[in-house]
């Protein structure tokens, strides 16, 4: 409650933000400074967002799950992938959860989209009931990565898809809010862990994108997309 009160104020002289909070409000969004986090996360994800799903190639009735969901805006143009397809969204921060199924309630009622709570390493879902995992932005606050990849194992079908939607350990170091709070990698870190859990790596796709810091400046960002599958 300090950190966050003194961040309240710190926003309200129009300081910017301690880094370390704005870590902890990535990871996990609430109060005041939900709204702006989740919209700011919308946005400078939209592109990764596209590229993972196109990477995941839905099919029709595939039984997709979503690991942090956002602000859900995203959500029709998952369903409009394939007819059939069946989501569930999954997230730890009650904030969200509480404002995706006010916002999109039209949306998640036309669909039966599944909105539930619980965290990557303790996934509520019965073993083999889905066809494929996805997940944006969320590996780097994961302690111990294993715990949660034996848990997305378990509840893919056997031959299942798990995209991770990622940027470069490289590329994220030039973000001003990385040096606390995330565990960072590049391509070939990542691709060794999923293989240490079992998965069998496809493929690594990527791309670049350009983000503005301040008014003039810009960094360059790889985006990347790995695709791996249970045996």
């Amino acid at each position: 409650m300090i950190k966050y009160a003194i961040n309240y104020i710190r926003y309200k002289l129009g300081l910017s933000p301690d880094m370390e909070f704005v870590a902890d409000q990535l990871r996990k969004p609430s109060g005041f400074f939900g709204p702006k986090i989740t919209r700011h996360m919308a946005g400078a994800n939209l592109k990764l967002f596209e590229f993972t799903l196109k990477c995941m190639r839905p099919e029709p009735g595939d039984r997709i799950l979503e690991i942090g969901f956002g602000n859900g805006d995203h959500f029709e143009r998952i369903m409009n992938q394939a007819p059939g397809i069946k989501l569930i969204a999954l997230d730890h921060s009650k904030y969200l959860i509480d404002q995706v199924k006010d916002k999109h309630r039209s949306l998640i009622n036309q669909h039966g989209i599944e909105i539930i709570t619980g965290t990557s390493e303790r996934i509520p879902l019965p073993d083999n009931s889905v066809d494929k995992v996805f997940c944006n932005n969320v590996i780097y606050f994961w302690e111990n990565p294993d715990e949660h990849l034996q848990e997305i194992k378990r509840v893919l079908k056997p031959g299942g898809t798990f995209c991770s939607g990622y940027r470069t350990a490289t590329s994220m170091k030039r973000l001003p809010f990385t040096g606390t709070g995330f565990i960072l990698y590049e391509k070939e870190s990542w691709e060794k862990i999923l293989r240490q859990a079992h998965f069998s790596v496809d493929s690594t796709e990527s791309f670049l994108e350009y983000r503005k810091i301040g008014k003039e400046n810009s960094i360059e960002l790889e985006s990347v997309c790995t695709i791996a599958r249970t045996d």
